[in-house]
């Protein structure tokens, strides 16, 4: 049983008491023992017992937060290794053509006990435990060999077609990121500028300096960069500008704001001015609604993610979008460019 510092020193008071001047200094010899000899146990006693409860509280569970990790490490390298960690895409629409402009690639583990786990629940995981770098090494190894492929044979003489990926603080920071992506872009053929990193806006805040020279060296081999999630982290306008970014991910807080009966939401329109005064394009997750999309459009964001036009895909279902653009695009011009109705109010859930 573990004691905290209360309870230890109340067991160390009584043990202390227990062995008082009734006892002897020497139970063989018969020796009585001081007033000192006793308060000198007594001290003892005590600091031992606060000793073991601070050792208690805070060893241990270091030990066992060890032990999870070590763990945790070893089934995710497993995962990784027995082909558990898949890929699904969801479509990015340009908001002018309704056109499929990339994907968003999203991990997924096929977990076998747990079925599939999301990457909510275990990139967070990672990353505390300090294997994320293994798992985004494989995503975007995955990502870029998929639309190496894609590209042979779906997107012949397409411009741009970005892929983005996720990436963690502590990716940022790995000095031999950049050298593992030349790797990957030279041994699939991708295009530099389709890959996009997408860095959420907490991750920019821990060392700004390093963060900077990081970025730099990415955005020197041609890939653009982008803040995910903006507008919830805790960076600021002054140290935004430092950042060599390309694109700003308004998050869907602030996309679901913007609705038919509050289609001049400050937010959502704020972020996008600044943007555009920043030269840098907008992608507007989460959208859910026609009137969403045609509120963001007309504020100026370019392009946009969610279910109004899919949820995310696995491989089969992208090459079914790649094989008719024309459905795609002429069903999301629809939402695009429908008239405002009562419908525009009910979020779209893609059956």
């Amino acid at each position: 049983m573990r004691f905290g510092h209360r309870e230890a020193l109340l067991v160390s008071v009584a043990a202390g008491i227990a062995a008082g001047p009734l006892m002897p200094l020497n139970v063989e010899a018969g020796t009585a023992q001081t007033l000192g000899n006793w308060l000198a146990r007594l001290v003892a006693f005590v600091v031992i017992g606060q000793l073991t409860a601070y050792l208690s509280q805070h060893s241990l569970p270091s030990l066992s937060d060890e032990l999870a990790g070590y763990r945790f490490r070893n089934e995710l390298c497993r995962a990784v290794d027995g082909g558990q960690i898949r890929l699904e895409y969801q479509p990015i629409v340009d908001l002018v053509t309704g056109e499929l402009a990339g994907v968003e690639a999203l991990a997924r583990w096929d977990h076998p006990d747990r079925g599939v786990v999301g990457p909510d629940e275990f990139v967070g995981a990672a990353d505390r435990f300090g294997c994320v770098d293994e798992l985004t090494r494989h995503v975007i190894d995955r990502a870029c060999r998929q639309v190496a492929g894609w590209r042979r044979s779906f997107l012949h003489g397409q411009d741009v077609f970005e892929v983005a990926v996720n990436v963690s603080a502590t990716d940022i920071a790995d000095p031999d990121l950049s050298g593992y992506i030349t790797e990957v872009l030279d041994r699939t053929g991708v295009p530099n500028h389709w890959l996009h990193l997408e860095i959420t806006e907490t991750a920019l805040v821990d060392d700004i300096d390093l963060v900077v020279e990081r970025l730099m060296e990415l955005r020197m081999l041609g890939i653009r960069l982008a803040i995910d999630d903006f507008g919830t982290g805790e960076s600021s306008l002054g140290h935004l500008q430092q950042y060599p970014i390309d694109v700003l991910k308004i998050d869907r807080m602030f996309v679901n704001r913007v609705d038919l009966e509050r289609p001049d939401d400050v937010v959502a329109h704020g972020i996008i001015a600044l943007a555009q005064a920043m030269n840098l394009r907008t992608v507007a997750e989460g959208i859910e609604t026609g009137g969403q999309a045609r509120s963001v459009r007309d504020f100026g964001c370019t392009m946009g993610q969610g279910y109004l036009f899919s949820r995310p895909l696995d491989v089969a279902g992208i090459e079914g979008v790649l094989e008719n653009p024309r459905w795609f695009r002429d069903r999301n011009l629809a939402h695009l460019n429908a008239s405002t109705s009562t419908d525009d109010r009910r979020h779209h859930h893609p059956h």
